[in-house]
Parts: structure tokens; C-alpha cells; sequence
């Protein structure tokens, strides 16, 4: 019996670079809509312009007060926020006139929810607030 030994070649095919196809045209990508049907085709269906986006809205907010030292955990329910990621997140409060970044522990976004609509909850850990700072 002879035997030979075969070379096997392997290619990879990348996926496009959605966020370059979007970007060239001033769009964002549709993650949500790309992750629930991976393609490895170019198209602008997953390309959305910002416009489309809506502006995010705090339903509410639990608990509305804290200790000034900081470390409060505070949860906002929140509705139409375009993201899925805490790095996507920057949330700020005012206290005696004077704004302070919190912040972001976690965003849970609803099942459906999408870059054009959600609903969904971001925990926060609050700062402490300067001494300084009246009208708390």
C-alpha cells in the first residue's frame, strides 16, 4: 500500500469591518441587529444615522439621595439608550450647582431592546462630593 502525504492550505475570510463600512458614511453600525444575524457580507442595512437614534430618557431613580462621602449605589431606569456596554455609558449628577461623573457598574438591557429603542437599568456607584459643595 503506498502512502503520500497531502498539504492542506487554509484561508480565512474576514467578516466586513462593518464599523469602516458605516463609518465612511457618517453611520453607526446596528450591533444588535448584526449580532442577531452574523454576516460576513458588506451591507449598509446594518448602518444607521445618528438621527435615528432616540434620545435616552430616566424613568426613574432609586435611590434619589446619598451620603456625600460617596459609594452610593444607585439605580437609573432608563428608556431609548442607545448602548449595551457600560464603557457606553457616562452618567453625571448636579449637586448645589456643580456637576460629578458616577460611575457606571452595569447596564441591563430588556430582551428586544435595540439601538433605536430599549428600556433597561444602569447601577451606578456615586463619587464623594467636595465639602465645599452646599445644597445637598
Amino acid at each position: 500500500e503506498t502512502r503520500t502525504q497531502v498539504a492542506w492550505g487554509v484561508e480565512v475570510e474576514w467578516p466586513c469591518d462593518f464599523e469602516a463600512l458605516c463609518s465612511s458614511k457618517s453611520l453607526l453600525v446596528d450591533v444588535v441587529s448584526l449580532l442577531a444575524a452574523p454576516q460576513l457580507e458588506c451591507s449598509e442595512s446594518l448602518c444607521i444615522p445618528s438621527s435615528a437614534l432616540s434620545s435616552p430618557t430616566v424613568l426613574s431613580t432609586s435611590p434619589d439621595e446619598g451620603l456625600v462621602t460617596g459609594g452610593t449605589t444607585v439605580m437609573l431606569r432608563v428608556k431609548d439608550l442607545p448602548a449595551f456596554s457600560p464603557d457606553d455609558v457616562q452618567a453625571s449628577f448636579s449637586v448645589g450647582g456643580s456637576k460629578f461623573l458616577a460611575r457606571v457598574a452595569s447596564l441591563v438591557q430588556e430582551p428586544g431592546s435595540s439601538l433605536r429603542a430599549s428600556s433597561g437599568v444602569i447601577t451606578l456607584i456615586t463619587p464623594g462630593v467636595p465639602s465645599d459643595v452646599t445644597d445637598v
